[in-house]
């Protein structure tokens, strides 16, 4: 997937026929203030450990359906987009997927301009946890608050959250 992403960022989208939801100077600003957030966090090393993490898609019952081991450094949405397309590959054709993720800006951004997984886009909606909300521009705020965003309703995506708290015990401490 690393290598799908990679060809569809060298050849940006036509996006002569829609326009991106947030313009690149608000999604770039949420980018940068991720990085700077992530710039204090210590990461695992990958001299010492293979998986480096775990990414989760819950349902909307907040039960774990897929899981990916975290491998390498890739700042890019490789995790995302391959939990994504298995998703997408064990339900029909017509479903809607709402995905509430902490960057699910940068995730649209990314669709809407690099033109990833394109048979799937149309079935996307995207929301923004509201526990990561802070970190985010206002504009972009305004525009994935999940209160704000069709199907969403009234949940605060806290479902990974509890999710890793229930595995806290899996990881040893150093």
């Amino acid at each position: 997937m690393e290598e799908y992403v990679n060809e569809c960022c060298r050849h940006p989208h036509d996006q002569s026929s829609h326009r991106p939801r947030l313009p690149d100077l608000v999604s770039n600003g949420c980018q940068d203030s991720h990085l700077v957030a992530n710039k204090n966090c210590k990461s695992a090393s990958a001299d010492t450990w293979v998986e480096l993490g775990l990414m989760a898609l819950v349902c909307w019952h907040d039960h774990p359906i897929l899981l990916a081991c975290i491998k390498g450094g890739s700042k890019k949405h490789c995790y995302a987009l391959v939990l994504l397309q298995q998703l997408a590959d064990m339900l029909p054709k017509a479903a809607s997927i709402s995905i509430l993720y902490d960057i699910a800006c940068q995730l649209s951004h990314g669709f809407e301009k690099w033109g990833y997984l394109p048979d799937l886009h149309k079935q996307l909606s995207f929301a923004t946890l509201v526990f990561h909300a802070y970190v985010h521009q206002w504009a972009c705020q305004a525009h994935f608050n999940p209160c704000k965003v069709l199907g969403f309703g009234m949940t605060n995506g806290k479902g990974c959250e509890c999710l890793w708290s229930s595995m806290a015990d899996l990881v040893p401490i150093q």
